[in-house]
């Protein structure tokens, strides 16, 4: 995606201005800088913006070197992972980090930030109905943030995963 720029705003200066477009953001300090999301946020409102990882394989695992599909060298450092030419490679992120930086960094609302890891994320792809609320008739999938917006627990189906399954 190539960058914003005021002559040419390209995907992102659509998305920001297009109502009926629901904005993506990797809020990992890495693929956004705080200002771009606070930005996408004050021109999308909540209820557009979607709290997304971009993650692959390496997510949630320690700094080290990992290799993709194809033999592909990632190198995870300091919370990044890139390519050995210093591209990014996607990311490590985990969603439970995304909305704790959405909130302590961001100073996005916890309801806010919970909102935009979920239900906005099922209202994007029509689901609302279906998935992303607690609501009568809808699968109870969650999970439990503790107080510092760390997982605590898991629920599928309104079953608690033990952490082996």
């Amino acid at each position: 995606m190539r960058p914003f720029d005021h002559r040419e705003p390209g995907i992102i200066g659509a998305s920001l201005v297009d109502d009926s477009v629901f904005t993506e953001i990797t809020l990992d300090g890495v693929h956004v800088h705080p200002g771009a999301a606070e930005l996408a946020l004050s021109a999308k409102g909540r209820q557009k913006v979607l709290l997304v990882t971009d993650a692959m394989q390496a997510a949630g695992q320690p700094d080290g070197v990992y290799y993709r599909p194809g033999n592909r060298k990632i190198i995870v450092k300091d919370g990044a992972a890139r390519v050995e030419s210093g591209s990014l490679a996607g990311s490590v992120l985990m969603l439970d980090n995304a909305v704790r930086y959405a909130i302590g960094i961001l100073g996005v609302p916890a309801d806010a930030a919970v909102q935009m890891a979920s239900f906005n994320i099922a209202r994007s792809l029509g689901l609302e109905d279906q998935v992303g609320s607690l609501a009568a008739g809808l699968p109870a999938d969650l999970i439990l943030l503790d107080a510092d917006y760390n997982c605590e627990s898991v629920y599928l189906n309104g079953i608690k995963l033990n952490k082996e399954s």
